[in-house]
């Protein structure tokens, strides 16, 4: 059985904090700051005095909340206070569907991550999950190819090739109708990036199908 997952994906980091450190916490809060934002939820983390608020807020009523957090110094703080002692794994519904499906004995799980960074794909499992590109986990051997593999590059350099053929005979049958010279074809694609990194690309149905029938 082969398998696509599509949202989302990403990295828990989970801390269990009992009432000792919560107690220790509040102490470096004022008592009226803290329940007014206990009546009144900011909803988002603009300060350490909103997560503390949240925090507590979430403990008293018995429910989860998921704030933003907008303020670099607050995620500093909580990365330095917890981050060591946390228990770091996978993440998302796709991320955590792909681990199950591989483990149950899928053939192929290919789950929608635009840019996997290192500790992302070390959260994979390692039987069936395949990234476009890449051999499956399992088949990471030095000097193995797998054979699959190729065909899927083969048959996406074909149909590139065909694409692009396609598309100068388009501009070609353009420029004789309107006498245009058309631009030149040696010039190099466009890269769309940001800080030195891809831009992140949230694919939608369309592109998911794309994506399922070159794996697939």
């Amino acid at each position: 059985m082969k398998i696509l997952c599509g949202y989302n994906v990403n990295i828990d980091s989970v801390y269990r904090i009992n009432g000792a450190e919560i107690s220790e916490l509040l102490k470096s809060f004022e008592k009226a700051q803290i329940l007014e934002k206990m009546e009144n939820p900011p909803g988002k983390i603009l300060s350490e005095s909103d997560f503390v608020a949240g925090l507590v807020y979430c403990m008293k009523n018995g429910c989860g909340a998921e704030w933003l957090v907008f303020e670099q110094g607050v995620f500093e703080f909580l990365k330095n206070r917890y981050l060591e002692k946390s228990i770091v794994r996978m993440g998302g519904n796709a991320g955590i569907m792909a681990n199950v499906l591989s483990e149950m004995g899928a053939s192929r799980v290919v789950p929608n991550v635009a840019v996997p960074s290192e500790t992302q794909l070390s959260l994979f499992s390692k039987k069936a999950v395949y990234f476009p590109g890449t051999p499956l986990q399992a088949d990471k051997e030095p000097g193995k190819v797998n054979p699959e593999d190729e065909s899927i590059k083969n048959t996406q350099e074909s149909e590139d090739a065909r694409k692009s053929e396609d598309a100068h005979k388009s501009e070609d049958a353009h420029n004789a109708r309107t006498g245009s010279t058309g631009t030149s074809r040696t010039q190099d694609p466009i890269h769309f990036v940001s800080q030195g990194k891809p831009l992140y690309c949230d694919l939608r149905p369309p592109e998911l199908q794309a994506l399922y029938q070159r794996c697939f």
